[in-house]
């Protein structure tokens, strides 16, 4: 549990410290490396993804309720870690996508909006705790696939598959 929280700690200051130095370091017509195809660029997200708009008391709400249930999720795997390797690296993944969801709240919280910085062609605006998420998630995802559905069931498992 110490290394999970150690890592989860990290990602969100990690997060936040570039999202200060985004705001008070990166120039007012940003930064690019392939004109405006790669690069660095300022924007304030008052929406949920993708800039969809949303109601600000569903956001919050939408927001802490997916933390608590992820959170929970998390305490249940925990206590299964043992079991399976597996299991150690879905925690990384869940780690990683509360991470991100904190820092990306603390933002909002602080702020009224999270700030984007990384853009990348027509693909919407994001930051660190954007690619937490997605990859937290799609590790947690892939690894309760193959869990369910590809890891050997155990010589004492005697229920037929579904």
């Amino acid at each position: 549990m110490f290394f999970y929280s150690l890592l989860g700690i990290f990602g969100i200051f990690f997060d936040l410290i570039l999202k200060y130095l985004a705001v008070n370091k990166l120039p007012s017509e940003g930064v690019y490396l392939f004109a405006d195809y790669l690069g660095l660029d300022l924007y304030f997200n008052k929406n949920i993804a993708f800039s969809i708009p949303i109601n600000i008391i569903l956001l919050y709400l939408l927001n802490f309720s997916i933390i608590l249930v992820v959170f929970y999720i998390f305490l249940k795997k925990i206590r299964k870690q043992s079991q399976n390797i597996f299991i150690k690296y879905q925690l990384f993944g869940i780690t990683l996508l509360l991470s991100g969801a904190i820092a990306n709240l603390i933002n909002r919280i602080f702020n009224g909006y999270v700030i984007d910085y990384i853009v990348i062609g027509k693909f919407p605006v994001f930051n660190l705790a954007d690619i937490m998420i997605v990859t937290g998630t799609f590790i947690w995802l892939i690894l309760e696939y193959y869990l369910d559905h590809i890891s050997p069931r155990s010589s004492t498992d005697r229920t037929i598959p579904s």
